[in-house]
Order: structure tokens, then sequence, then C-alpha cells
């Protein structure tokens, strides 16, 4: 210890060694700083050890002035030749194949799913087969936890086909594949996870039919299997529900899809013009039977056809064609089951309007059945107006294949047409919906009722019955439009007074008077009026078939005719009605005669003398 305090005074024989020890660690530090190796140095050594490491310390120091080589990769490796690197590559690639799992621990799943899909599509090289083989396999194996690594994969290849995104043939000359390779190489890989899994007995599951659904374009060839899928004896209707699906969706390969299916629907609709089923509608059933057309089997006929009807509109000419030389019961039938098709194809539809207007000979009822479900919650359109009249004016429909659209008629093709409603036994049961409509609907060109209670009314007076059948429809019409149609007693009173006033007078305007008066007995005075307004036009000197109605008329009427009688007729023809009216059982003397003190003075002045004088005379039985 007191060595120890000596030497840190720097006093005695231990400070010289103690110097030297630290002359030899700065020489150290300095070689090392310089970049020399230098072996630590035990505390205690021999003499001969230290002189060795004496004489490393100059080498060390002697080192400074030479010069310094620096590491570089490139110095120590080697090119490896084309079989050893491609090896390499396709090492790496199954590499990452295999640590899928790892990857979704990670939380880079989708990441994973992008890399491989790069390398697989971006570069173009010798083994490029080998990767998409490696892939594909790696894909069914798993199809449920890798369909998404499938539809990325096609997704990519039609981006690159598109343009959006690319494929390098060569980093050096930087070349790039063409627009038909890009799609062959699309087709190519579509086509092999397609034909793969078929082959693997695999169309059954969800990848084959999602890859056809999901895929952006459907290739000719991809479609080749798809009909493959379809014709298939077990999974057949896997692939049936899968090309529905697609023609539904995919408008614009519609028609590629349809190709085949067309053909199908076409021959199997003309089966509806043979007198019996075909075979495979009668599986069941024995050979030597032959059944005859039936519901059952017509709509089944009929289904698969007006379910691809609404996704090509130019099938409706063959239903048309069919129906026209079809039975009675398959046209039964048709009519009942095309509902559902027609509004699908809505009155936009151009075949279907050029069907209508080209209407084949035998489908008139077709035709017109097809305007009333497309005018049933719409109105009708301009061109259907159109249409379906030319089909009425070249007489190949019934009128009542106008009911539809007669909120599209103007007001003079109503009138023409009105009769033949009104006048016709077999139109009865229409007349009513007729009415409804010209009451009820909205013009489509002006947006108002076609015609009003009242107009209406007047219309019913303008048309000629010619035998008595006809008159009584006219009058059971007119009763139609005044009690089942609840007409206002104000736009009964304007026709009437419009009739009056233009000098129409018939029976009919009498009848009309009459139930007016019984259906609004509130019109009293009125009627009173207007029978005084005839009464002075004396209509009966032109026609004289109308005083019988006259007569009729006011003794229906009364008391309310009996103004009109004692004050506006003359002495002949109160004589005459008279006369008239007891040999239709009714004597009016004494209705009159009591009537005769409700009048006022001034009305009693203006009944004749010889009227009063009857009237007083007058003693009942």
């Amino acid at each position: 210890m007191i060595a120890t305090q000596l030497t840190n005074m720097e006093l005695g024989p231990g400070i010289e060694k103690i110097r030297a020890e630290n002359q030899q660690y700065i020489a150290r530090q300095a070689a090392k700083m310089e970049g020399a190796v230098i072996p630590s140095a035990p505390l205690h050594q021999f003499p001969s050890v230290q002189q060795n490491q004496a004489q490393q310390s100059e080498s060390a120091l002697s080192a400074k002035t030479r010069p310094k080589i620096q590491f570089g990769l490139l110095s120590i490796t080697k090119e490896l030749d084309r079989e050893q690197s491609l090896k390499l590559i396709l090492l790496a690639f199954q590499r990452i194949l295999a640590n899928e799992k790892r990857a979704i621990q990670g939380g880079v799943g989708v990441a994973q799913q992008k890399l491989l899909i790069r390398l697989v599509t971006r570069l173009d090289h010798d083994s490029c087969d080998d990767f998409e083989n490696l892939l594909m396999m790696f894909i069914v194996q798993e199809q449920k936890s890798r369909t998404e690594l499938a539809l990325l994969w096609i997704a990519e290849l039609y981006a690159q086909y598109q343009g959006y995104s690319v494929c390098r043939t060569s980093y050096a000359t930087d070349g790039y594949h063409n627009e038909s390779q890009r799609y062959k190489r699309y087709d190519a890989v579509l086509c092999n996870l397609l034909r793969t899994l078929y082959e693997r007995g695999e169309h059954k599951e969800t990848l084959f039919h999602k890859i056809l659904l999901e895929a952006p374009l459907l290739t000719p060839q991809s479609l080749v299997w798809l009909r493959t899928a379809c014709l298939d004896s077990v999974f057949g209707a896997f692939g049936m529900t899968t090309l529905r699906e697609l023609i539904l969706t995919r408008a614009r390969q519609r028609n590629e899809l349809l190709g085949d299916v067309r053909e199908y629907l076409v021959s199997s609709i003309n089966y509806c013009t043979r007198p019996i089923p075909p075979a495979q509608l009668n599986t069941y059933e024995k050979e030597s039977t032959k059944s005859d057309w039936d519901d059952a089997s017509i709509r089944i006929t009929l289904n698969l056809f007006l379910s691809i009807l609404p996704l090509d509109h130019s099938l409706i000419h063959t239903l048309a064609a069919v129906y026209a030389k079809s039975s009675n019961d398959i046209k039964r039938v048709t009519l009942r089951t095309i509902d559902s098709a027609i509004k699908s194809m809505g009155a936009t539809s151009e075949h279907l309007l050029e069907m209508i207007e080209n209407c084949p000979q035998g489908a008139e009822t077709f035709a017109a059945r097809i305007v009333h479900l497309l005018t049933e919650r719409n109105p009708p359109t301009q061109d259907l107006v159109n249409r379906i009249t030319a089909l009425y004016e070249q007489g190949r429909t019934d009128v009542r294949s106008m009911i539809p659209v007669l909120s599209g008629l103007d007001k003079d093709q109503i009138l023409s047409i009105l009769p033949k409603f009104v006048l016709t036994p077999v139109n009865q049961k229409s007349v009513p919906i007729v009415f409804n409509k010209l009451l009820a609907g909205r013009s489509i060109k002006t947006g108002l009722h076609p015609m009003g209670a009242g107009e209406l009314l007047v219309a019913l007076h303008k048309i000629c019955a010619e035998n008595k059948e006809e008159n009584d429809l006219l009058f059971q019409n007119i009763d139609v439009l005044l009690t089942q149609l609840t007409a206002t007693k104000d736009a009964i009173g304007s026709a009437i007074d419009q009739l009056c006033d233009d000098g129409i007078f018939s029976e009919t305007l009498f009848y009309t008077v009459t139930r007016s008066h019984k259906i609004f007995p509130a019109l009293g005075g009125f009627i009173s009026n207007v029978l005084v307004k005839i009464a002075n036009k004396k209509p009966w000197k032109n026609d004289p078939n109308l005083w019988p109605h006259f007569v009729r008329c006011a003794v229906a009427n009364a008391p309310h005719s009996y103004f009109a009688i004692l004050t506006v007729l003359t002495n002949h023809e109160f004589d005459e009605l008279l006369q008239q009216s007891r040999k239709e059982g009714t004597d009016v003397l004494g209705s009159l005669r009591d009537y005769v003190p409700s009048l006022s003075a001034h009305q009693q002045k203006k009944i004749d003398h010889h009227v009063r004088e009857i009237i007083m005379e007058y003693r009942p039985e």
C-alpha cells in the first residue's frame, strides 16, 4: 500500500515502469485507430513475450503507410449461369408460396397475394410457365381460401390487356406485349383455370362458377367450358344457374351467351305447334301412352322461353308466330302466362311495337293482350297508340283492343268507336270500363279527362239505333252512365239543356229525362222547365213518332210535367194526350184537377178555357 501511494506521488522506482506502460498503451491505441489488429497482452508477461509484442507494435506502426483495400460484393462474387439463376428464382417463388400462413398471421396476406401475382404476370421470362403452373396448383389445392387470389390473377391480366398495367418482356430493350399477345395470355390463364377445375371434377365447386361470374371478360373458349358444365349429366344444374346469372348481368355479352340458348328456345317453343307434346315432357309415362297438351305441359314448354324473353326482345316475333299456329288451349295458357315477361319488356321495346304493327295473321288477340298488359298501370305511349290503332283500322282486331289506349285517342276517334261498344251485344261488359276510362282517365296529350259526363251523355244521344235491340242497348248504357258511374246531376242537366238547345229530340232524350228524374228527385224543377221547353218547340210536328214518347215522359214525370201540359199544349194536343194516356192505362185528369189549385192566379190565367172546362167537368168514377 505504501509502494502504491509513493508511485501515485511519482516517487520511488515504480514510476519508471508506469511511464513505460502508458507509452505502450498510447501506441496500441494509435495503431488501432489506423486499422491494425493488435492482440491484447496480459498484465504479466515474460521478457521474451514483451520483446515480441514490441516488434509487433513496431510492425503495426509501420502499417500506417500501407494503402487501404475497400470491401466490394462484386469483387468476391461470380456470375451464375442461366440454369442456376432460374432455379434460384423458382425456389424463391416457392418459398413465398410456402409462407402464406405466416403472411396472414403477420397481417400482410393481401400484400403476399399481390407479390405472387406480380411475380407471375409483370415479367415474361423462361420460368413464367412454371410460375403459372405452381400458382394454379396452389390455388386449386385450397379453393375456398384462395378464391380471391385467382380473381386477382385474372383481374391483373385483364388490366394488362386493357393497357392499365404492363408486362415487360425484357428490361434491356423495354419490350412489351402487343394487344393480341395480352389477350391470348388472359384467355390462356382463364381457360386453364376452368379446364383444371373441370378435369378434377370440381366444376360443382364455388371457384369454377365464381371465376365465370366475376371475370371481367368471358372469352369464347371460356364459354365452351361453361357449356360443357351445363351439359354435365350430374351437376348440369349448377352450370345452368351460372348461365342464367350471366345472361341477367352481362348485357354486353348477352347475345353471345344466348347463342346456344336461343337455338334451344326456338326449337322448344315450336313444340307448341304440334298436336301432342314432345316425348321429353312425358318422361315418367309409358312409351305406349300418348298424352295430349294440358296446362302443365304447356307451361313447362313456355316457362324457359318467357324467362329469356325480357333479355332478348327479338324472341317476341317467334312467340307471336307460334301463337298464331297453336291450338285454342295453348293460346289460352299463353295469354295467362305472358304477364311478367311483357311488363318487363315495357312499352318502349322496338321489337314489341314492331310485332304489334306487323302482327301475324291469327295473333291479333295476342297483340291485344300485350297492349292491355302494358297499359294496366301506366298510360299508353303514343307509339303504342299508333300501332294498335293501325291494326284496328285494318280490321284485324276487335274494337275492345282499343280500350287500353282510349286516353291516347283524339275525341273524334273516341266518338267514332263509341257506337261499336254501345250497340254491340258482345261488348256490353266492356261498356262500364270504357265509360270509366273516359271519365276518370287522363289524356296523354292534354292531361285532362278525355270526356266529361255531360259530354259523354250528349254523345250517347247522338248515336242512331237502327232497331229495337240496339235501342234497348242504348237505354241500358244510359242507365249505366247515370247510375253505375254516379254522374253528377249538374252534368246531366247541362247535357239535357244542350240537347234541347241543339234540337236533338229523340226517344232517347225522353228516356233520359225520365231516368234522371227518378235517380235524382231533386231535379224536379229542372225537369218541369225542360218539358216546357220541349212543349214549346213541339218536335213531334217534324216527327210524329215522338208524340207517344212525350206523353209517356209527361205522365212519368208528374206532377212536374203538369205545368207544361196545362199551359203550353194546344187544345188538340191536350185532348190527344188524354187519349194516349188512357190507352196506356193512366188517367191524368184527376191529378190535373188536384194540381190546378196549387198554381198561382197568374199561372192559372195561362190555362186555356177549353182545358179548364175539361178538367172541371171531370168526375172520378
